[in-house]
């Protein structure tokens, strides 16, 4: 079969795109040929052994994008026996969904006089309304359940998938090798600290702030920062944060490759998050022994409860709910525990089976 593939931009740092590309490679290996049409190539991105096309726009708005993306796909549909969209577009055999509902997060009484706003939503009707015959991928229950409170969608269009964990980042053993007081030693952290890890590029996003806040109540810990670069305008926001409530006691590290090590270091996964359609990174904590506080508007938070491996946030945020189970896990063995637990759960192969079920899907029966 002849696929076309149509996301935005690829990226080496997106989730998304990294989905996309791993999905692309794993249908070409089922020997199917495949064409990724995208608007930009954002860095260097590994081979995905199939034909990558750019598609021009002079508009570099998402919805500009998006529209560009649609009239290519309409002018090379016959080229093709499946089109797949990694963004909500026109003509779509298949959707495969890392985001939100745009007509949930997007509220407003000003939002309908806005160009963009009513772009975005006609492109999601196309993919969600119940006249459309869009088969739709979805990555956790919560986001399912979202787009049909909206759209009302038959159950039948959908299908869920694992979570996409790769293999390679699942190391709990440096844990004990000798590589967490390495890490530790490397940072410049006293062997007795209760070390923090928050990963991210989007600090409001993931609820950075919150965690610097909450710094100031414990004066023993030292919290890690993983994917904000020091000196960005964002990592000097955030250096202003936590200047004033703990001086002293943040690492902002930057971007790395060994995210297992760093997270070997540390004691907990904090990821307050604001807004997170999956939260990959939970997975990976749990994959690595890390327990997780974060907050249940992350898709992926019900794995931290199934595993019993740390909090989950109910509700609305609140600064003491998160002080609260911070604390929780400062009782006798309590972190312990959570890291057996975790180390257990997140040794279930199935937790990296999510690319391989999506390629399967795209390759079937439409349903």
């Amino acid at each position: 079969m002849r696929f076309g593939i149509a996301i935005s931009n690829l990226s080496t740092f997106g989730g998304l795109q990294r989905d996309c590309l791993s999905i692309a490679r794993n249908i070409v290996a089922a020997g199917h040929e495949v064409t990724i049409l995208t608007t930009e190539i954002r860095g260097s991105i590994a081979d995905p052994g199939c034909s990558i096309q750019i598609v021009d726009t002079n508009n570099r708005t998402n919805p500009g994008r998006d529209i560009a993306l649609g009239a290519a796909l309409k002018a090379h549909r016959q080229g093709f026996d499946r089109i797949i969209g990694f963004n909500k577009l026109p003509m779509l055999d298949i959707y495969y969904s890392g985001d939100r509902s745009y007509a949930k997060i997007k509220t407003g009484a000003w939002r309908p006089f806005s160009p963009r706003h009513r772009t975005q939503m006609r492109l999601e009707q196309l993919c969600f309304s119940p006249s459309s015959r869009t088969s739709l991928i979805m990555l956790t229950e919560r986001q399912q359940n979202e787009y049909q409170s909206v759209w009302k969608t038959p159950e039948s269009r959908f299908r869920r998938i694992s979570p996409n964990l790769d293999p390679a980042r699942r190391m709990p053993h440096l844990r004990t090798d000798g590589t967490r007081e390495r890490i530790r030693a490397e940072l410049g952290i006293a062997p007795n600290s209760k070390v923090w890890l928050s990963i991210g590029s989007s600090a409001w996003v993931k609820g950075f702030d919150r965690v610097a806040a909450a710094l100031e109540a414990f004066p023993d810990s030292v919290w890690v920062v993983v994917g904000v670069v020091p000196v960005s305008g964002m990592g000097s926001r955030l250096i202003q944060k936590v200047t004033i409530h703990a001086r002293g006691r943040t690492k902002i590290i930057g971007i790395r490759d060994d995210i297992p090590a760093v997270m070997a270091a540390a004691d907990l996964l904090i990821h307050p998050a604001r807004i997170e359609t999956t939260g990959t990174v939970i997975v990976e904590a749990l994959a690595n022994a890390l327990p997780v506080i974060t907050t249940d508007t992350c898709g992926f938070a019900p794995l931290v409860e199934k595993a019993d491996a740390g909090v989950v946030i109910a509700g609305a945020y609140s600064f003491r709910a998160l002080v609260e189970a911070i604390a929780m896990a400062r009782a006798p063995g309590q972190q312990a525990a959570w890291s057996s637990h975790a180390k257990a759960f997140g040794g279930d192969p199935s937790l990296s089976d999510g690319h391989e079920e999506a390629a399967r899907l795209f390759v079937g029966e439409l349903w």
